[in-house]
């Protein structure tokens, strides 16, 4: 299971959605008293690697749909991936 989280956070083209619940997913172990993950099970699966990828990368910054160089805020467009601030909220928001 953590495997797939993992595979899912480091997806440059995963949609909020799907980003949004592996976050919420990984965080419950994290939380839970009757959790049995350990330390060291986080740093040497990649893990943390992943979730420093994931509020950092800049190469993830939201894209229109269409490709358009301009100002997203200039357009009513969609966007292909979530912006390193929403990431880095979302992340806030799931852990803290």
């Amino acid at each position: 299971m953590l495997h797939q989280l993992i595979q899912c956070l480091s997806d440059k083209d995963g949609s909020d959605k799907s980003l949004s619940e592996a976050l919420k997913e990984l965080a419950a172990p994290f939380s839970s008293p009757h959790s049995s993950l350990s330390s060291f099970e986080p740093l040497q699966s990649g893990l943390v690697d992943s979730l420093l990828g994931f509020t950092t990368d800049e190469d993830r910054s939201g894209t229109p749909v269409d490709g358009s160089p301009l100002p997203l805020m200039m357009l009513n467009l969609p966007l292909v991936s979530a912006s390193a601030q929403w990431r880095q909220d979302i992340f806030l928001e799931v852990f803290l």
